[in-house]
């Protein structure tokens, strides 16, 4: 559900599903100005997603404590805070038939510099 401002002033409140990164209206509820009317619809909107019948299961279901913990805990991650394990076994093997191991420069920085800057670029 999300509450939607207008350009007149009014505020929208539409039931949305967002399936393949784009938002689709559902329904919307209606809009107003009028605070109380806003929570009302917010209301009635939220009873329509957790209608549940024989054929319609729920929109929303309830999350278990495990569930709401996995899910806090992998709100608090960012790129920043997954390091991939495992690029020598895909640039070593890489460098390795493309001849790097044999070259021996001093201009070259070792060889897992080189693959960490493949595997890192923020490095």
């Amino acid at each position: 559900m999300r509450k939607k401002k207008n350009k007149s002033g009014s505020t929208s409140i539409q039931i949305i599903d967002k399936t393949g990164g784009t938002y689709r209206v559902i329904k919307t509820l209606g809009a107003s100005r009028d605070i109380d009317e806003i929570e009302r619809l917010v209301q009635l909107g939220t009873s329509i997603i957790n209608k549940a019948d024989d054929n319609q299961p729920r929109l929303f279901t309830v999350k278990t404590e495990t569930e709401q913990a996995i899910e806090n805990f992998c709100q608090g991650l960012s790129n920043n805070n997954i390091r991939t394990i495992g690029p020598e076994l895909i640039f070593g093997t890489l460098f390795d038939r493309i001849g790097f191991n044999k070259v021996d420069d001093e201009l070259l920085p070792p060889h897992h510099h080189r693959q960490a800057r493949l595997s890192n670029q923020q490095a």
